[in-house]
């Protein structure tokens, strides 16, 4: 049930955003009279709580130990986010979205390392993209139903959070307790839990690892546009109906699913390729919604940013699991969520700073991710160690 229990955590882990976005114009109109930047804040302020306490998490998995952690980020998870629902104050909303962030920051990091604690080798990889695969049937299932509850009012949807009660059940019942401080007694319970050193050095922020927190910096400031603005460009289309926007978020969770499930394979037919795939398909997908004006292309252009999730994302973690000193994985995981909220949270400022309007926007990124896919395909990768995971 080890394994179970961190896919479940990986269900509703991604939840943060996804389940919003479908109801972003809904919430705009409601919400008329403040300011627009504000109201995408509900999507957003979360980042700026997951921040601070993922690298909280970092002292309190070694003084508490990463059970304890999870299972108060769990409650706090539980609790916030199914408190909007009951609200109707914007700074009320705002103020709960902020401590839901809280209990994001505590888990994500966990969640990441998790892995690392169980397993080892190619079944650590394994788990590592069959945790992925299941964050994007969470995605698919929640945004379904969120999608169908936000017909009668967009406070239904924050409720979908509840199903966090659910999975601290798992935690509490299946997860063993991993010691905060590693056991001196030989053979003990925890041995075969325990980290296993496989670095000479305990130096997190080596050159691998540092381009994988910038390549995660820009690739979130240019994903998040697709959560805060794929509703208002559909509406700005005609399509105004928040299911729309629901069933193409859930069917780029069904890409995203397939392509993180079965990465490994993947892995080895392409390597290196995987990562060129990534700005490609960003590309792609945006300068589709530029110029879409069918449902059907609006849905395409989710297929490709699905396969860019199921590519990115697993293959991210494993690498830093990598390059990290395993005894520092959870304080590795830290920084790389910490940096991928950071790029949620400036990413409406960064396009807001532009000036431009949506279609714009979603143009002048499906250019810069053509440049920088040329760039990689001109340089090859040169590396190729760093870009393909060994089994």
């Amino acid at each position: 049930m080890i394994k179970f229990t961190i896919y479940f955590l990986g269900l509703i882990a991604t939840l943060t955003n996804v389940i919003i976005s479908p109801t972003m114009n809904q919430l705009t109109t409601y919400f008329s009279n403040v300011d627009p930047v504000l109201v995408k804040y509900i999507l957003t302020i979360p980042s700026l709580l997951i921040i601070p306490s993922a690298l909280l998490s970092i002292p309190l998995s070694d003084r508490f130990g990463e059970k304890k952690v999870l299972i108060i980020a769990l409650l706090v998870y539980g609790v916030a986010g199914c408190a909007v629902a009951f609200a109707d104050n914007i700074y009320t909303i705002l103020f709960l979205r902020a401590l839901f962030g809280i209990g994001v920051g505590l888990l994500t990091p966990i969640l990441k390392a998790l892995p690392a604690d169980f397993f080892k080798g190619e079944e650590e990889h394994i788990v590592v993209a069959r945790t992925a695969s299941f964050s994007s049937v969470g995605n698919i299932i929640f945004i379904l139903i969120a999608g169908l509850v936000s017909a009668y009012s967009w406070h239904y949807t924050f409720l979908v959070y509840a199903v966090g009660f659910f999975v601290l059940a798992s935690v509490i019942f299946f997860l063993p307790d991993i010691p905060p401080v590693k056991p001196t007694i030989k053979d003990s319970v925890y041995t075969s839990i325990k980290r296993k050193t496989t670095h000479t050095s305990s130096k997190i922020f080596t050159p691998y690892f540092n381009l994988l927190l910038l390549s995660m910096l820009i690739y979130m400031v240019i994903k998040f546009l697709l959560f805060t603005d794929y509703a208002l460009i559909l509406a700005e289309r005609g399509f105004t109906n928040p299911n729309i926007s629901a069933f193409a978020f859930a069917l780029s969770g069904v890409v995203s699913f397939f392509i993180a499930y079965y990465l490994h394979t993947i892995n080895d037919k392409f390597g290196k390729l995987l990562y060129i795939s990534v700005p490609l398909c960003i590309g792609l997908s945006y300068i589709i919604m530029y110029y879409a004006h069918s449902i059907t292309f609006f849905f395409l252009a989710q297929v490709f940013a699905g396969i860019t999730t199921g590519v990115y994302i697993p293959l991210s973690v494993i690498l830093a699991l990598k390059v990290l000193p395993q005894e520092s994985s959870v304080k590795g995981m830290a920084y790389l969520t910490a940096v991928m909220f950071v790029g949620q949270l400036i990413s409406p400022l960064f396009f807001d700073m532009l000036g431009n309007n949506t279609e714009e926007n979603f143009l002048l990124m499906a250019i810069v991710c053509f440049v920088i896919t040329a760039l990689m395909l001109i340089l090859n990768v040169k590396n190729s160690g760093v870009l393909k995971y060994s089994k």
